[in-house]
């Protein structure tokens, strides 16, 4: 099939059209105009273009007010502000058991200088997620508790390596 001159082509309409509601927040909206590029494009790198963008617009939400939680506490943690991180972290993780979540609240412990409360939710984050162990093995957030003995013993159990 040959391509269409660009100018001829209804795809380039409909991602323009799409990329504008992304611009303006419309994600609904901008997804169902890649979705539509997608069916009719056959240039390859439109079509890419318009898988990215289509995946963006599945992260977000058109609801400006509704913020993703995860992204709330590395925020706060990242902003320094510890106790917002941590009381993000406790309220998600009575909603489900996603380990990211654990993670984040030991790291904003360690940097807050609570090393037993840091010690415990990576324990339950590396129970979540065993990868957990490896990240938290090479954080710099948690140099503070390198040299507790309960941190070491957290990070050897179960990895066939001696203490870290």
């Amino acid at each position: 099939m040959a391509l269409q001159p660009i100018a001829d082509d209804p795809s380039i309409k409909h991602f323009e059209t799409a990329l504008a509601d992304l611009y303006a927040h419309k994600f609904a909206k901008a997804a169902k105009g890649f979705e539509k590029v997608l069916e009719k494009s056959d240039r390859r790198q439109l079509s890419d273009r318009a898988r990215q963008f289509l995946a963006l617009c599945a992260s977000r939400t058109d609801d400006e007010n509704e913020v993703d939680p995860y992204l709330a506490a590395v925020h706060a943690q990242n902003a320094g502000d510890f106790d917002a991180a941590r009381a993000i972290c406790d309220a998600q993780a009575k909603k489900d058991d996603d380990g990211r979540f654990a993670f984040i609240a030991a790291a904003a412990a360690a940097l807050a200088g609570d090393g037993d409360a840091a010690v415990a939710h990576l324990e339950t984050a590396i129970a979540r997620d065993p990868h957990t162990r490896v990240h938290a093995f090479h954080d710099p957030d948690f140099d503070a508790l390198r040299s507790r003995d309960d941190f070491k013993q957290l990070l050897a159990a179960s990895s066939g390596r001696g203490a870290a």
